[in-house]
């Protein structure tokens, strides 16, 4: 600063030194380059007074030295950078330059006859002067014309110059960023051939230099015809007819014919000129009336007439002509002149004086600017932005633009012609020399749209406001940076956003609102503050998402900063938002479920991240939205974003055609990927290559003049509609061919070349292009024809359209037979093999060869159609593949034929586990001829066989717990080990792992440490590769067994004895993960430069080294260490997440996991080294302060740390695999920050989150940590620690089976723990030990232990929740231990021992009597003996008596004990409600005779909420007023109705119903009043009416409208049909149809969720809105009628209104149970994970005869699906081609004797074929793998809940497939409790299981996922037998609940057509009772129990059983035949 301070002071000094310099005379070049070098610096610092020294410089120009003229030809251009008036100068210099040359803008033109004439001259001063001029061009836009045409010139006439000449052209247009000097040149052709004629240059000198503008000597005619345009207009111009016609010669045609095909041309220009105000507006006049007529022998109305011809042409000729010059040179014109020029030519030829040039809107009478005319002018003028590279030439041509909104005025806002001038200026408005123009054309535009302002006008520049504003802003952010550098200048920009923001329209502001958030620059602070005062509505949440959706669309920059802004928002809580994590429900707590949109916005982020430009700095930033958003379900199978649907959706719909478009087949492109690649070309329309837009437009005029190209464009909205239009010519078969042929000039190579398949060496984008545009030439598609160069130039469209390239190739397959051939093998030999690195290509492949099987299924569906579903089977609409022609020759069930396994190894290596399923299933089908893994391989051999291998690979990757039982069966140690590591039992993972490593080899150890040493780049052999596999297997069994130190030293042995692991990246990362979890820092390993960029490949992305750094910089306070690994190990692991594939759910949960670490880790450090000026800060978004000395956080400051680890307990659900890692991080973390007491608790945490995960190694290890961080702390705070501690201890000695050790501990605590507050848990589990290991006496459990526990929390009273949770705890198990004595005593008194001794004291007490007697009448001696005898009897009678009383007492006081707990326990809490209702009523129900428990009864109904007893409520209505119930019923009776009264006053809606049916219990139609079928009971029904009439005064309206629809349901199932009138519609009675809106009632088979406050307010369920005017008649003895019933939601319910002999209760009960055993099933966490549960729909009985069902929509029966309707047709008529029919099938079985023979020989003949529905259905791999596993599921949950509850008749039509999620539903419940054991042909299986139920489970059949999830059910089943038995007890005693079958109803089940006369059960009685009660619950409790023909079995031993029965064939041979036991 000083120094230029001193400078100005001394110029005038310095300005006479360098004076005096130049006055100096020395020949010494040198000296005079320095005095260049210090005149030229003086200019730039002193340009005021520095004008006098250009002489001087200008004098050197002539310099004799040609060194010194060269050197200043560079420096000559500082005073053109200096001053303006460059002409001026420029005549200086070549004034001074010492030659004389060729030249046109001197005052007067140098022609080339005086350069001629002035003889030969220098060549070396030539050379300089030509060099400056090229330096001048550069750098002057001014005279950058003349140098060139100076330069060219000189070429032409010295011809030494040439070569010089050319490569002054080639620097100057490398300068200026052209590719060539022809590029370069195009842009001054035009003044530079003007110039050559003006100056009277020949046209053969020009011939003679035409390889400066590119061409070579021999294209001569090529040059001419390239310059004619300009050239022809000048030479008319200049009226040179010699040279004219010297042109027609080269041409050779004539003049005239030559001035007519250029007429264009000659006559725009010539316009032009007269228009404009130069010196050629006199000679245009002439050409125009005289010249041009002259010379091309035309008359005027010849002329007018070409100029109508070629209007459109001419336009766009004097749009190319533009200049943004002051005073444009011909041939260029000013914008003003051009308007004008266009109005004239247009509007016809008026005269104007030049006032009217201010007016210069066409009127366009003519239609000359349509939208598609101007589409095509704007695109021309983008190819010629396009084409001119640098700003000074692009600036002239966007003058175009100018011109054009000039002359359309208003018709500039029509949306495609703003859309595409916002999409030219948009790309080129971030270049600062064309910023201002690019804003000057957007500010007319808006000007024109204010002018104007419409609906369609608003919309339209809304929609373009998300495009411009971004941009933009964009613009401010790279001229802020350039502002601070010095430069930069916003105005113009900052003027145009305020245009669009600040001061729009206030229509716009709904547009503005929803733009992106402005960055938070000082320059835009008035426009970011009205944006955020337009949009304070939205909250952070909602702006999030908006931002998501224009996240695409954003500039790099921009989206950057905005994702970094609203991250800030995240870390202060704003975005995503959880529930409470205490709550301890994953659903509530997890964002997945609350706000499902937010999830699909972050992982919509995660995708875009990896194709962004910015992904590394986006990745780190995007970390914390994806830990934040957390995982769903940890348990989840497929990983399902919600909300997000399949980029290309394989789902097909019908591709049929219109008649017009002759070359499209059926198997042409389908609409759904139409309409998608409509929207594609939309978007393209925008593209930045103006090439894409050509071929776009192009693309889209071939597509809209086809029918249904026109039909697809309807899908659109209306604004791409009309931009789209734009293109559309109407239907127009010739024009399709045109654009065909104009677009074939993109060729692509042969599909038998190997290199158009090979991917290696090419990017994907080069690949996939080339690849599906040679496939497109195959097709006989229009549209994919039409597709053919767009998918050449654009990979988006090629990945749309492969597929359908392949299915329209497939389709016509017999036409292309050979063709499928060369495709499959080039698939399966380059894309499917080993080699090929390119795992995107593969994915595309597997994608594509899923729609060619949706069409293969279609087509199979076709070649056998299924009769048509039943009304309401809704058919899975979604699935529904083209309709197509038949085609005889698919070969494989993909058509290509590629080998199945050779796909399936490519969809292992791609991660694509289901594909790889999929196809390993379909290689093991064509290979061993059936759906089966092949014969088990129990050879020698420890290697699987490839396709087991592949299944193993896929099974251990998929999150599902059972499907590898299915495979690992043989011996290998392998599978043992594969198995042991999925169960997680590591120790004997370990052990087998250590055997392995044991036995290698030793040899193979040398070789394998001497291969390595030999180099990096080693290859390893395969058993080298899999002993090292074992070490790293034995590692990490160490780790997971907690065995650190151990694992230490071995990796230090191991590191010494190998090198080569130093290369091993997964090696590396199991020690660094051990450093860290010991918490070793001083670990380090050093890892040597590798020249194998794989060695440590991405896969591992070394997060442990990475997370290491992180914790021990943290440790240390190493903050840029901190940071830096932090942001580099966020940044790599959501990169792998976005290349992971969707299928791998285990590793993007473990990912997430790994994520939130990471998170954490950024909240502590926050903790730890930041000052915080407030003590609890709401969130981590602090200062940037450190503080030089860690601080230990406060309880208070890690709140929110403990909520977000709570979080994250509760999603991860204690899925341990998920979650230790997690354990261990949070552990070392706490260490680290020296929190003690958070230490404390969480090593408690750990401890028993482990011992429930039955990680017994590592829960001891916390435990022994925990104890040795007790012991170093003060006794006194410690002892409650202590305490908890020794209990976990207790808990863990009991999990591990050390019972006595638990209970000693136990009671060790008792004595020695104080606070009596805590010691009532201890208390209830060692009373709840003893009780179960039997270890002490009933008294001691009782009084010392379980009721001293309660005792204990009824003095210590409090209010918290975890309190109540474990009084009710202390309760229940009093209650259940009570109980079960009082069981025990009940059973006892019962017992036949105990009838013996009540038979034998009775003989006893006779004997008494008889021996007083005769003591009475005996003499003395005989008294003696009798006294004696008589003591004797009367002591054990006495001793007999008080035992019995005893008992008696005793189980008196059991029961008081039980029925008071129980009582206490559904009071305080809610955890055992289930159980305890249903024992709490089976109690009151068989003992409704003792008054104790009719009072218990009482007081719970007054204490107890009466929503635990709505699940049974139908079984407490039923007892109501029982005939049953004589003995001291009164009282019973009437607390029966008061529990009832207060049920139904607080659950009206779940109450009401059952009475009714109760009170309509006498309804039995006449002619089925007398059958056995219905118990009519007059007690209940008057019963039910009294309660009802005291119900009125309560919810008398509810009551009369409920009883208003329960008679229209009950007319509807009664309505008498005619027999013709099955399968029809048939309108509603009249009497039905104007029903009124009944308000109050719900929909009767709509959910209403019971509400414990009892709230049901309206709104809150669906009511009954009245039925549809037609109902269906439904084939059946009793014509059901199914209805559809209007919700008051607007959803129709479809229902079954039946009647007739099946009572529909006994559906209801067993639904009912159904629904019981799902709460069992939900509530464990096996059968939870595995989402085990029964289909249940709603049946509700009205009277005892009619009712209604729910009807199950999407589904269809099974029997159907196999079979059709028919029984001829369905799955085994498509796919079992050559088999037996069901009928043939069924007849052989009836008439054969040997029935197992005859059995077996129907297997033989016919296939199982169900594996196809889900091939059929499930078009994606993920759903076809989770329709199969759901089918599998519900297969095995259903079996053994129906084998419990003996339910039969499981015929194929009885069970019902959901053809959404593939579950079985279960209908016609009748036959149950073993009663087909009473059929007529008896059914012997336990449930159906036969070969196609099979079929349908996959390859594995019944191992695996259905043998496993039998035994979870079972096993969940047995373990809640008492509340079964309990359920089942109440349900088989129900009065009303008719179970078993009478003989007529057993006959009727097993006959082929239904007889419909029932006079036969008039002769049976009624029947009294279930008298076949007890044995029913009797076989209930045996099989709960486990005894199988007579012997108990476990689980396991049981379901094997089970299984074994159901697939007897000595069993099915028996079945009934109608049963289809083939089936």
């Amino acid at each position: 600063m000083g120094s230029s301070v001193y400078l100005y002071k001394n110029q005038d000094t310095l300005l006479d030194l360098v004076t005096k310099g130049t006055e100096i005379s020395i020949t010494d070049w040198f000296f005079r380059i320095k005095l260049i070098d210090c005149i030229s610096h003086f200019i730039y610092l002193f340009p005021d007074i520095a004008q006098d020294m250009t002489g001087h410089l200008l004098n050197m120009l002539h310099d004799t030295d040609y060194r010194v003229r060269l050197y200043l030809a560079r420096k000559i251009v500082v005073p053109f950078q200096i001053w303006e008036g460059h002409n001026e100068l420029f005549h200086d210099v070549c004034s001074n330059i010492g030659v004389k040359m060729v030249q046109f803008s001197n005052k007067i033109a140098v022609k080339s006859r005086e350069v001629l004439a002035a003889g030969p001259q220098s060549v070396p001063v030539i050379e300089t002067v030509l060099i400056t001029l090229a330096h001048l061009s550069v750098h002057s836009e001014e005279v950058e014309v003349e140098c060139a045409f100076m330069i060219s010139a000189a070429a032409a006439i010295e011809t030494s110059q040439r070569e010089l000449a050319y490569a002054l052209f080639d620097s100057v247009s490398r300068t200026l960023s052209y590719a060539s000097r022809n590029k370069y040149l195009d842009q001054l052709t035009g003044p530079i051939l003007f110039r050559w004629v003006a100056c009277e240059m020949s046209l053969v000198s020009l011939v003679e230099v035409q390889e400066i503008f590119g061409f070579n000597s021999s294209e001569s005619k090529n040059f001419i015809e390239h310059i004619c345009s300009w050239l022809l207009s000048f030479l008319i111009l200049r009226g040179d007819a010699a040279d004219l016609n010297w042109i027609s010669k080269i041409l050779s045609q004539p003049l005239s014919a030559v001035i007519k095909g250029y007429f264009v041309p000659i006559f725009g220009l010539s316009i032009a000129a007269r228009c404009g105000t130069g010196p050629e507006k006199d000679l245009a006049e002439t050409v125009l009336y005289d010249s041009l007529l002259q010379f091309g022998e035309i008359s005027e109305s010849e002329r007018d007439d070409l100029i109508r011809k070629h209007m459109v042409s001419i336009v766009g000729l004097l749009l190319s002509v533009s200049s943004t010059a002051h005073q444009p040179e011909f041939p260029y014109f000013s914008r003003e002149i051009l308007a004008f020029s266009i109005k004239t030519v247009v509007d016809g030829f008026v005269d104007t004086t030049d006032d009217d040039l201010a007016d210069t809107v066409v009127v366009d009478k003519i239609n000359i600017f349509r939208a598609d005319r101007v589409f095509k002018f704007l695109l021309a003028i983008h190819q010629q932005v396009a084409d001119a590279s640098h700003p000074r030439h692009m600036g002239h041509r966007l003058c175009a633009i100018e011109v054009l909104i000039d002359v359309l005025g208003h018709r500039v806002v029509h949306y495609s012609t703003c859309f595409y001038i916002i999409c030219i200026v948009g790309n080129y408005i971030w270049r600062q020399p064309l910023q201002g123009q690019c804003c000057n054309i957007l500010t007319k535009l808006l000007t024109a749209f204010n002018a104007s302002p419409t609906t369609e006008t608003v919309s339209a520049l809304g929609m373009q406001l998300q495009l411009l504003v971004p941009k933009l802003v964009t613009c401010c952010l790279s001229n802020d940076k350039e502002r601070r550098n010095g430069n930069g200048d916003s105005s113009k920009v900052l003027s145009l956003l305020r245009q669009l923001t600040v001061d729009a329209d206030p229509l716009l502001y709904d547009y503005i609102r929803d733009l992106e958030p402005l960055p938070a620059l000082d320059c835009l602070k008035d426009i970011h503050v009205f944006h955020a005062s337009l949009s304070d509505s939205y909250a952070s949440r909602d702006q999030f998402l908006k931002f998501v959706n224009r996240a695409p669309h954003l500039p790099a920059e921009l989206f950057l900063l905005s994702l970094r802004m609203h991250h800030k928002k995240l870390l202060l809580g704003e975005i995503i938002c959880r529930g409470d994590a205490s709550v301890g429900n994953a659903d509530t707590v997890s964002c997945w479920h609350s706000d499902p949109d937010v999830v699909s916005a972050v992982w919509t982020l995660v995708d875009l991240c990896s194709s962004s430009s910015v992904a590394n700095e986006a990745s780190s930033v995007l970390a914390d939205f994806i830990s934040r958003a957390g995982i769903s379900d940890a348990h989840q199978v497929i990983f399902h974003v919600p909300n997000l649907t399949q980029k290309h959706s394989s789902q097909l719909q019908s591709g049929s055609t219109s008649k017009d478009d002759k070359l499209c087949s059926d198997y042409g492109i389908s609409d759904d990927i139409l309409v998608g690649l409509l929207k594609l070309l939309k978007t393209y329309l925008s593209d930045d290559s103006v090439e894409i837009i050509d071929v776009t437009s192009q693309t889209l005029r071939g597509i809209l003049s086809t029918s249904k190209g026109v039909n697809s464009l309807q899908c659109l909205d209306s604004l791409d509609k009309s931009l789209l239009m734009v293109h559309s010519r109407g239907i127009n078969i010739q024009l399709v061919e045109q654009t065909l042929l104009g677009l074939e000039k993109y060729s692509a190579g042969s599909l038998e070349d190997s290199d158009i398949w090979q991917t290696d060496g090419r990017s994907y984008d080069q690949w996939l292009c080339t690849l599906v545009s040679s496939l497109i030439c195959h097709c006989d598609d229009i549209i994919l024809r039409l597709c053919r160069s767009l998918v050449f130039l654009k990979v988006e469209a090629a990945e749309l359209l492969l597929a359908s390239a392949l299915v329209n190739i497939a389709g016509n397959v017999d036409s292309n037979n050979s063709i499928c051939g060369l495709i499959s093998s080039k698939v399966e030999k380059i894309i499917f093999c080993d080699s090929n690195h390119l795992m995107k290509s593969v994915n595309l492949f597997l994608d594509a060869l899923n729609v060619v099987r949706s069409f293969y299924v279609a087509e199979k569906t076709r070649d056998c159609p299924s009769n048509t579903p039943k009304v309401g089977r809704s058919a899975r609409s979604k699935s529904r593949s083209p309709a197509a022609t038949p085609s005889s020759s698919w070969k494989k069930v993909y058509w290509l034929s590629v080998d199945y396994l050779v796909a399936a190894r490519a969809a292992n290596r791609c991660s694509c586990d289901f594909a790889t399923l999929m196809y390993v299933e379909l290689w093991c089908e064509e290979q061993f001829n059936k759906l089966a893994l092949g014969p088990p391989d129990f050879s020698q051999d420890e290697s699987l066989p490839a396709h087991m291998g592949l299944l193993v690979a896929a099974f251990t990757h998929i999150n599902e717990p059972d499907s590898i039982y299915g495979i690992t069966l043989a011996n290998e140690i392998t599978s043992q080990i594969i198995r042991y590591e999925h169960e997680g039992d590591w120790s004997s993972a370990l052990e087998y792992y250590d055997l392995l490593v044991r036995s290698t080899p030793k040899e193979n150890l040398g070789n394998f440490a001497g291969t390595v040493l030999a180099g990096p780049s080693a290859v390893f052999s395969k058993a080298e590769e899999k002993n090292w596999k074992m070490h790293k297997g034995l590692m990490r069994s160490l780790q997971k067994t907690g065995c650190s130190h151990v694992l230490d030293f071995y990796s230090q042995g191991l590191t010494n004895q190998k090198t080569c692991l130093q290369q091993d990246s997964e090696f590396i990362d199991i020690q660094y993960e051990a450093a860290w979890r010991a918490g070793n820092w001083d670990f380090s390993f050093f890892i040597p430069y590798s020249s194998q960029p794989s060695s440590r490949s991405r896969n591992y992305c070394l997060f442990n080294e990475n997370l290491h750094s992180c914790l021990r910089a943290l440790q240390s306070g190493d903050f840029e260490q901190f940071h830096g690994k932090l942001s580099h190990s966020k940044m790599d692991l959501v990169l792998a997440l976005s290349n992971a594939s969707k299928e791998s759910t285990k590793y993007i949960h473990s990912t997430v996991l790994k994520l939130q670490m990471l998170d954490h880790l950024t909240m502590v450090w926050d903790l730890r080294w930041k000052i915080y000026h407030n003590e609890t800060p709401k969130s981590y978004v602090g200062t940037d302060e450190f503080s030089p000395i860690p601080a230990v956080p406060t309880r208070n400051q890690l709140e929110f740390l403990n909520k977000e680890w709570n979080f994250i307990l509760c999603q991860t659900e204690r899925n341990l695999d998920l979650f230790e890692p997690f354990l261990a991080f949070r552990r070392t973390l706490l260490k680290i920050l020296g929190c003690e007491e958070h230490l404390i608790d969480h090593l408690f945490q750990s401890a028993s989150a482990l011992r429930k995960g039955l990680r017994f190694s590592l829960a001891a290890a916390s435990l022994y940590e925990l104890k040795e961080l007790c012991c170093h702390r003060d006794q006194q705070t410690m002892a409650n620690t202590y305490f908890l501690s020794k209990l976990e201890e207790a808990k863990l000695l009991r999990a591990q089976g050390q019972h006595d050790m638990a209970i000693g501990l136990g009671k060790y605590i008792l004595q020695n723990h104080t606070d009596k507050k805590d010691i009532t848990d201890v208390y209830r589990l060692v009373g709840k030990w003893l009780a179960e290991t039997r270890s002490s006496n009933s008294r001691t459990i009782i009084e010392d232990y379980l009721k001293h526990s309660v005792d204990l929390t009824e003095f210590h009273k409090s209010p918290d929740k975890k309190y109540m949770s474990r009084q009710c705890r202390t309760y229940f198990h009093l209650a259940h231990y009570t109980d079960n004595l009082f069981k025990s005593y009940e059973e006892r008194l019962s017992s036949n021992e105990w009838q013996a001794a009540l038979r034998l004291r009775k003989y006893k007490t006779r004997e008494l009597d008889t021996l007083i007697k005769r003591f009475k009448s005996s003499s003395k001696g005989e008294k003696t003996d009798y006294s004696v005898k008589i003591q004797e009897l009367q002591k054990q009678l006495a001793l007999d008596k008080e035992e019995a009383q005893k008992i008696q007492d005793d189980r008196d006081r059991f029961l008081s004990l039980a029925l008071q707990g129980y009582q206490r326990s559904l009071v305080v809490g809610g955890k055992y409600d289930l159980q305890v209702v249903f024992r709490l009523v089976s109690m009151w129900f068989s003992l409704f005779s003792r008054e104790q428990v009719v009072k218990s009864m009482i007081k719970t109904t007054k204490e107890v909420q009466t929503y635990k007893f709505i699940p049974l409520v139908y079984q407490i209505a039923s007892r109501l007023g029982s005939s049953k119930d004589a003995q001291g019923a009164t009282n019973f009776q009437n607390a029966l109705a008061s529990l009832l009264k207060k049920m139904a006053i607080d659950h009206p809606y779940h109450t009401i119903f059952q009475l009714l049916a109760l009170a309509n219990g006498d309804r039995v139609k006449d002619k089925q009043r007398s059958r056995s079928s219905f118990v009519v009971d007059m007690d209940k029904k008057l019963a039910a009416e009294n309660l009802l009439k005291e119900l009125s005064s309560f919810h008398g309206a509810l009551i009369r409208q409920m009883k208003q629809m329960v008679e229209i349901y009950i007319k509807l199932a009664e309505l008498e049909t005619k027999k013709e009138d099955t399968n029809k519609k048939i309108p509603l009675p009249r009497e039905l149809r104007n029903i009124c809106q009944l308000e109050l009632v719900p929909v009767v088979t709509a959910t209403v969720p019971v509400d414990p406050d009892c709230r049901y307010e309206e709104g809150t369920f669906p009511h009954f809105s009245g039925l549809l005017d037609s109902v269906m008649v439904m084939n059946g003895i009793n014509a059901p009628k199914v209805i559809e019933c209007i919700g008051s939601d607007g959803n129709k319910y479809r229902q079954l209104a039946k009647s007739g002999n099946d009572d529909l209760r006994q559906d209801a009960v067993m639904e009912q149970f159904f629904g019981l055993v799902n709460m069992f099933l939900q509530n464990h966490r096996d059968t939870s994970e595995r989402r085990l549960r029964i289909r249940t729909y709603k049946v509700v009985p009205f009277t005892p005869s009619a009712g209604v069902v729910e009807w199950v929509n999407g589904t269809v029966p099974l029997g159907e699906y196999l079979l059709g309707s028919n029984r001829n047709g369905g799955a085994h008529a498509r796919y079992g081609t050559g088999d037996w029919t069901f009928l043939q099938s069924r007849e052989y079985l009836t008439c054969e004797k040997d029935k197992r023979k005859a059995f077996l020989k129907i297997c033989d003949n016919y296939r199982p074929v169900m594996h196809h529905f889900f091939f059929e259905r499930f078009l994606q791999p993920a759903d076809w793998f989770q329709s199969r596993l759901a089918y599998t599921r519900s297969v095995a949950a259903s079996s053994m809940v129906g084998y419990i509850v003996g339910l039969g008749d499981r015929h194929a039509m009885n069970i019902l497939i959901d053809q959404d999620t593939a579950e079985v539903v279960h209908i016609d419940l009748g036959v149950a409790f073993e009663q087909g054991l009473m059929l007529k042909t008896p059914e012997r299986v336990p449930f159906r299981l036969t070969r196609d139920i099979i079929d349908g489970m996959g390859i594995t059949g019944i191992e695996g996922v259905f043998r496993r999830c039998c035994e979870k059910t079972l096993s969940v089943m047995r373990e809640n037998k008492e509340a079964l038995l309990t359920i089942i007890e109440v349900f088989i005693h129900d009065p009303l609940y008719k179970w078993a079958l009478s003989p007529l109803k057993a006959l009727q089940r097993q006959k082929e057509t239904v007889d419909t006369d029932s006079c036969l059960e008039d002769s049976q009685e009624a029947c009294e009772g279930n008298k076949d009660a007890a044995r029913a619950i009797l076989r209930v409790k045996q099989k709960l129990d486990g005894y199988e023909d007579g012997e108990m079995r476990s689980v396991e031993g049981q379901v094997r059983q089970l299984i074994q029965d159901a697939v007897d064939v000595d069993r099915l041979c028996q079945m009934f035949p109608g049963w289809g036991p083939w089936l």
